[in-house]
């Protein structure tokens, strides 16, 4: 599993790198540029909403790729569960 989960960690980092990272600076660059008109407000609220979400999963993707193997493990031993867990925990 040790050497199964280096490869994926390896992947996930170069594919965030290669898509997530400039994906995250076209859309800074698109939120800057876009002006005050009505269809303007519209589409800097998709790109903001989009920007938000980019902004909040680059750094959990991080964050999961330099979980040790162990907690994997039993993230993994979560499954099916973890939505339940979650909602239990968010009230």
């Amino acid at each position: 599993m040790t050497d199964v989960w280096q490869m994926f960690s390896v992947l996930a980092e170069a594919r965030k790198r290669r898509e997530i990272d400039p994906t995250l600076t076209v859309l800074r660059e698109c939120a800057a540029e876009a002006g005050d008109q009505v269809a303007d407000r519209y589409v800097k609220a998709r790109i903001g909403a989009m920007l938000g979400l980019f902004e909040t999963l680059s750094p959990l993707i991080d964050e999961f790729v330099s979980i040790p193997v162990a907690t994997v493990r039993g993230i993994v031993g979560l499954r099916g569960r973890l939505q339940s867990l979650l909602k239990r925990n968010a009230k």
